[in-house]
């Protein structure tokens, strides 16, 4: 196997496993993982367009849309058109939405700590130094 496999694999790896803790987690709260992207969003601005949320997010708009959906249904957002451009839809926080910040931030927080809990500091800040410029990598930056 080469290295660049083996590097890929343990990646893809992680980010399964981070995924499905994410998600166990978060599923006491009712919220799915990667919706806590949203929501963070929203504590730090309420009412957003959809494009909004997803520039500021990294996502499509089509898989925003579809998370949105599914926030609305479990009473953690409410969608209603702009007062001054009806064609422009706003995404608000319910009460329930936002009493969530403080428990969905600390199982973020510790769900972080733990992730790295055998990691020296050095080595989490190196880890992050070369995941910095794998991403720069995937997108074509230079570096």
């Amino acid at each position: 196997m080469t290295a660049a496999r083996d590097v890929w694999e343990r990646f893809v790896e992680v980010s399964r496993a981070s995924k499905s803790e994410t998600e166990r987690r978060l599923s006491g709260y009712g919220v799915h993982a990667g919706q806590q992207f949203v929501l963070e969003c929203l504590w730090a601005e309420d009412g957003l367009t959809p494009s909004e949320i997803a520039k500021r997010i990294g996502v499509e708009a089509a898989t925003l849309t579809r998370a949105l959906r599914r926030m609305e249904a479990a009473g953690l957002v409410h969608r209603e058109p702009d007062e001054q451009d009806r064609r422009r839809i706003r995404t608000w926080l319910t009460e329930r939405g936002r009493r969530l910040r403080q428990p969905v931030t600390e199982a973020m927080d510790q769900l972080q700590r733990d992730a790295v809990a055998l990691l020296t500091d050095r080595e989490t800040a190196q880890l992050a130094e070369l995941l910095t410029r794998m991403r720069r990598s995937l997108r074509g930056e230079d570096g």
